[in-house]
């Protein structure tokens, strides 16, 4: 099974939990591209994961290299209104 893990997708959900300055400044210090991604983003990879010339390819995670492992802060104090990206 191959699979697309996304990494840092900006969502509705993100631009509704965190401001805009909060969002920038996690970009620049957490990810490595410094940049959200889109949805848009994923889509090739997607494409060529279901396409004749991914035959081969079996098994596979695609890794994006713009992803950080690290969980982003909730931006409300309220536990558990939040649990991440």
């Amino acid at each position: 099974m191959n699979c697309i893990p996304p990494g840092r997708i900006m969502s509705a959900q993100i631009r509704r939990n965190y401001p805009e300055d909060y969002r920038n400044q996690f970009a620049e210090t957490e990810i490595p591209v410094k940049f959200w991604g889109e949805r848009e983003d994923l889509a090739v990879m997607a494409v060529w994961l279901a396409s004749p010339l991914a035959r081969y390819r079996r098994g596979h995670s695609g890794r994006r290299r713009a992803a950080s492992p690290r969980v982003l802060k909730p931006a409300s104090s309220e536990a558990g209104q939040f649990s991440g990206p």
